[in-house]
């Protein structure tokens, strides 16, 4: 028999709850006109824009502001100089709440339930009128600040969405968004010399009047790290400035239909540290990928690997409209695609075949070349591609035809699967494999048509595993075994007849599931349209010199339609 020793005492997030124990929350709600109106819960939230304000001025270091969907704005009358300026130190700001969660993991999918900070006060944009706006909607001055799932839009004539000033410590900005700045979506901008790491992932930016993202390193020491970020329909789409871009990484990107330069480098002694990895510079009206040196001498220092540059500089362009500048070239651009490139090593030419670039999809068609033909021996343990799929995901009807002997991975920001949903948002811990276990949902979202199916796989061989389902994430590391379950609320087990199983000798294993049948702790349920349902494998392994133990693969989230 197996015992399955989840201890689920616990479903909330262990980070968060070291969060909590260092600062209070600060709740806000757009809505509410009940209450104490004093933030210290959903029913007594600070209210409205008003409230958003009094939140950013009453937090306390370490403390945290939860605000709930709805729109709110920096000033309750036009003040282009007004904008929510948040000046404390070590504050997390996260968005997208329903005003009921206890925890930020039980928010619906990012998306369903966005906070907008709106710069329009005036409510004019539509007939032309900028100058009114807010010039910064979000001004992050103090020291580590997080900005999580935040959508901002319309900044002023002048105006950033988001910008931060890097005075010491980490800057997180996670699952935001900016859209129609009148000059810069979100920048970065250091204020001090020291160290500091700035990390921006899963952040879309569309509709700026000059830049995307504007990255400043000041003299060096700031760490840029980008993942999954999009910058479309911008002036430039990255532009990133540093006296020593070092330690620059923009990996599993778009840039893309933007009016200039897809990415641009200005920096004056690069050290070869700069990173553009596994994303896609396509259809950027001058440049796909520019480095303009600030000094006399110059060393290269741009490496592109696995990337696409395709269609920048308009119809019929060549090789130098998709990157030019001393610091980047054909002997620092590895397992890529570039048009106009004369192929070399694995240097390629060939078209990517994206799925519809006029419309801005520029995901890959099932016959595209760059299909299995990165290089995998670069690729992260866990690393997931622009849309929070799994990277290196092997294509059986496709050979291998990248550079290493590691797991095919594709070229540019997508990873080509039949895999649905997503799987960010719990990494799993490696097994005795040496690998992390991932599990992958497939077939289709639509609740109806009942086509839906588990896989996983890096198991350890023949070891029995035991597939969950819940509509709410959780974090509770476990006692008795390793890996974290990551599902909260009421998990199902598939534990019926033949759904418990053992992994192939390949460290696979698959479940059929039945979308009018999921197990729940007291019953069964179907899946109804709208739904988010997370699944995640808990599985047997053994581990020298523990022994026999238990681990859990990462998790899958699918939103059913």
């Amino acid at each position: 028999m197996l015992a399955l020793r989840f201890t689920p005492l616990v479903f909330t997030s262990f980070l968060l709850a070291s969060d909590l124990a260092r600062g209070q929350t600060v709740f806000v709600d757009a809505d509410l006109t009940t209450g104490a109106n004093d933030g210290s819960s959903w029913s007594n939230a600070l209210q409205g824009s008003a409230g958003l304000r009094a939140a950013f001025d009453q937090v306390q270091p370490g403390g945290e502001i939860w605000i709930t969907e709805g729109t709110y704005f920096p000033s309750d009358v036009v003040d282009a100089n007004a904008t929510f300026v948040l000046a404390t130190d070590d504050v997390t700001i996260r968005g997208g709440f329903r005003g009921v969660e206890d925890t930020p993991l039980e928010r619906p999918p990012r998306g369903e339930s966005p906070t907008v900070l709106d710069g329009d006060v005036a409510g004019n944009d539509a007939a032309g009128l900028f100058l009114d706006n807010c010039d910064t909607v979000v001004l992050l001055l103090g020291a580590s600040p997080t900005l999580d799932r935040v959508d901002v839009v319309r900044s002023g004539a002048f105006g950033v969405g988001i910008a931060a000033l890097v005075r010491e410590g980490d800057v997180r900005i996670q699952d935001c968004s900016v859209r129609d700045a009148r000059a810069v979506g979100l920048s970065v901008v250091p204020v001090s010399t020291g160290p500091a790491s700035v990390e921006i992932s899963d952040c879309h930016v569309e509709g700026s009047a000059v830049f995307g993202f504007r990255l400043s390193g000041g003299d060096g020491t700031t760490r840029f790290d980008v993942e999954r970020c999009v910058s479309a329909n911008n002036q430039t789409g990255f532009f990133l400035e540093s006296a020593w871009p070092r330690d620059t990484v923009l990996r599993n990107c778009i840039a893309r239909d933007n009016r200039e330069y897809g990415v641009r480098f200005l920096a004056n002694e690069p050290d070869e540290g700069a990173l553009v990895q596994g994303s896609t510079l396509a259809n950027n009206a001058l440049r796909g990928l520019a480095y303009e040196p600030t000094a006399d001498t110059m060393s290269p220092g741009i490496t592109v690997r696995n990337s696409i540059l395709w269609g920048n500089g308009g119809p019929g362009a060549g090789a130098l409209e998709q990157f030019e500048g001393e610091g980047v070239g054909p002997q620092l651009i590895f397992s890529s695609i570039v048009q106009g490139a004369t192929p070399s090593g694995s240097l390629y030419a060939f078209d990517p075949l994206f799925v519809d670039a006029a419309n801005g999809d520029y995901a890959l068609q099932t016959a595209s070349p760059a299909i299995d033909r990165g290089d995998g021996a670069i690729v992260d343990e866990g690393e997931l591609d622009v849309v929070r799929r799994h990277r290196a995901v092997d294509i059986a009807a496709v050979p291998n035809l990248g550079p290493s002997s590691m797991d095919a991975v594709d070229i540019g920001a997508f990873e080509f699967s039949g895999a649905i949903g997503d799987n960010a948002g719990c990494a799993a811990e490696l097994n005795s494999t040496g690998r992390a276990g991932r599990l992958f949902a497939e077939g289709s979202v639509v609740a109806s048509s009942n086509d839906f199916a588990l896989r996983a796989d890096r198991l350890p061989p023949g070891q029995f595993g035991l597939f969950l389902a819940s509509q709410q994430r959780g974090f509770a590391p476990m006692t008795g075994g390793s890996g974290t379950l990551c599902l909260g609320g009421a998990i199902g087990r598939f534990n019926g007849a033949g759904q418990i199983q053992a992994s192939s000798t390949e460290g696979t294993l698959d479940l059929d599931v039945d979308l009018t049948a999921v197990p729940q702790p007291a019953s069964l349920a179907a899946v109804q349209p709208g739904e988010t349902w997370v699944f995640q494998l808990w599985h047997r392994d053994v581990v020298a010199p523990v022994g026999a133990t238990s681990q859990f693969t990462g998790v899958a989230a699918v939103r059913f339609e």
